[in-house]
């Protein structure tokens, strides 16, 4: 069956700054080669254990990527990544290649007392690089309520919060990068963006 997509010690939620679990499994992509399978957590705060009582003070929640190998066949859940504070993950894209991740997102922000705003929403991609996060939990120390990418500052995903105004809903991912070329952020036209071939 199914693995369920939380670190299985009986007090996972504790004794951890971190939430590992994947509370709302979203999109989901399999690697070309069909070993491993990469699942995103439309994280909401208010759904996790402990958010009516103050549990969650001094935790980091957010979205992440799951990861489970031989999805399959004989699954088994590694771990996840490092939450994203106030990111819902959505949709997953994957390069030809196998080494580019893209995530959209929705994000809700709260403001720090220059920003001018109390919170704001708006939604973005995440790049993650997904051979090295395969890597990592293959090599992690077992211990699921830790971050797959923990200490390693080269795994954490690029952020393109400049898009336009509109939602983003979908991605394509490609082998390289893309840059937004325009319009700027406060624009109303269509994105056009260029692709860099790495």
């Amino acid at each position: 069956g199914a693995p369920w997509l939380k670190p299985e010690q009986s007090n996972w939620w504790s004794g951890t700054p971190f939430r590992q679990n994947i509370e709302h499994a979203s999109g989901v992509v399999v690697s070309a080669d069909g070993k491993y399978a990469f699942v995103a957590d439309y994280e909401l705060t208010f759904d996790e254990p402990g958010f009516m009582d103050g549990a969650l003070v001094n935790k980091q929640v957010g979205g992440k990527i799951g990861i489970i190998k031989e999805p399959f066949t004989n699954p088994v859940f590694l771990g996840a990544t490092t939450p994203i504070e106030g990111a819902s993950l959505d949709n997953l894209s994957m390069s030809a290649d196998g080494s580019t991740l893209l995530a959209t997102a929705m994000v809700e922000e709260y403001g720090g007392p220059g920003d001018g705003y109390y919170s704001r929403i708006f939604t973005t991609v995440f790049q993650f690089n997904a051979i090295g996060l395969i890597d990592a939990a293959e090599k992690g120390s077992g211990d699921l309520r830790k971050p797959i990418d923990l200490g390693q500052p080269g795994l954490l995903p690029k952020r393109y919060d400049d898009l336009p105004k509109s939602w983003a809903v979908s991605t394509l991912a490609a082998n390289g990068d893309l840059v937004l070329i325009s319009p700027k952020q406060d624009a109303e036209a269509r994105p056009v963006f260029e692709l860099k071939a790495n």
